[in-house]
């Protein structure tokens, strides 16, 4: 199987929210990503994986393991974090995800297609 392609990986969850680019690998029995520089593979065994989603209008997979998840964007992703998040103007938050939106015209197909690749490898208990 082993499809590949390049994104940026970011664990849910946790407070490190910058994402690290690199390759994710889809083989017959796990989900790979390796950064391009020095950093934390993560690997996911597809018996692992209970949801892959794609939020409606981004270039974004995200995979929901047993314990924890992992958003792939197939965009170099935008600031996660604000410096004012109690502000009540959300400009920078609103800017995210249009610049998401806008880059989701050229890459929706390519989501979709992984989306599908992932759940039909990981089994049919898979949404």
């Amino acid at each position: 199987m082993a499809a590949r392609v390049i994104v940026w990986a970011v664990r849910l969850g946790t407070t490190d929210l910058e994402g690290q680019k690199g390759h994710l690998q889809l083989d017959t029995d796990r989900l790979s990503f390796v950064p391009e520089k020095a950093g934390n593979d993560i690997t996911i065994p597809l018996s692992d994986v209970r949801r892959v989603r794609r939020p409606p209008g981004s270039p974004v997979l995200v995979i929901e393991r047993t314990d924890s998840a992992v958003a792939f964007y197939f965009v170099e992703p935008p600031p996660l974090r604000f410096r004012s998040e109690t502000s009540r103007k959300a400009k920078g938050r609103m800017k995210s995800i249009s610049y998401l939106r806008g880059r989701n015209r050229t890459k929706r197909a390519e989501v979709k297609r992984w989306q599908a690749m992932i759940r039909e490898a990981a089994g049919p208990g898979v949404r």
